[in-house]
């Protein structure tokens, strides 16, 4: 499926990175996305209908976390090629402005986002209010489970930290109370009376091997 603009080569199948492809509302929006790729009047919505993300500008965008969503009143706006000089290549949104990727699932690449209108939206409107509350954008599907599994490895990852280190810290007081013993021991065998006895055993020597005097009869 490709891309609904007719300048644009972007196709669907091929999952080109970096760009998603966002399905196109109903209801009042609907009629604004029509009017601005110039669809005929008997273009009628279809699910397999999309307009890929380099027709919209970084400013119809908001990151929730790590993911770029497409606010509410967003309408494809850049790059239509209405005179033919566009031809639809290079990607909208650049790393440097709005990556699209996930961690967890490299399927994200590619988001499918569905767009509940507002009603009385007009086409190019541009409302600050969306900027300040992002629980008014749609999230794609799948999102919350893609959170979950991240959140899920993360828990593992700890789990295994403290486990570790639970570990070490039993070795280390196992080492610890065998020095305790042995410090012990040092400080039994320096004690007063055995340094005592040690010095007496000493004098007992020195005075063994002292000359002696010798008497000489006249």
């Amino acid at each position: 499926m490709a891309c609904a603009v007719k300048s644009c080569q972007r196709v669907r199948k091929f999952k080109p990175e970096g760009v998603a492809f966002h399905l196109f509302p109903t209801g009042h929006l609907l009629a604004a996305w029509k009017k601005a790729l110039n669809l005929p009047d008997n273009w009628t919505w279809s699910r397999s209908k999309f307009v890929c993300s380099e027709h919209f500008k970084r400013s119809d965008y908001v990151l929730i976390g790590k993911y770029p969503r497409l606010k509410l009143n967003a309408v494809p706006s850049a790059k239509l090629g209405k005179k033919g000089s566009e031809t639809g290549e290079g990607p909208c949104l650049r790393e440097d402005i709005i990556p699209i990727s996930d961690p967890v699932d490299n399927k994200a690449n590619i988001l499918e986002v569905f767009v509940e209108p507002k009603p009385e939206v007009e086409k190019y409107e541009q409302v600050e209010e969306l900027q300040k509350e992002p629980q008014n954008v749609q999230q794609p599907m799948g999102y919350f489970e893609q959170l979950y599994l991240l959140t899920k490895q993360k828990v593992a990852v700890t789990e295994l930290k403290i486990r570790k280190m639970r570990q070490k810290l039993q070795r280390q007081n196992h080492r610890t109370k065998k020095l305790k013993q042995h410090l012990k021991g040092m400080k039994k065998n320096l004690s007063v009376p055995h340094i005592m006895n040690g010095i007496g055993d000493i004098e007992a020597v020195i005075k063994d091997i002292t000359p002696k005097k010798i008497l000489i009869i006249p």
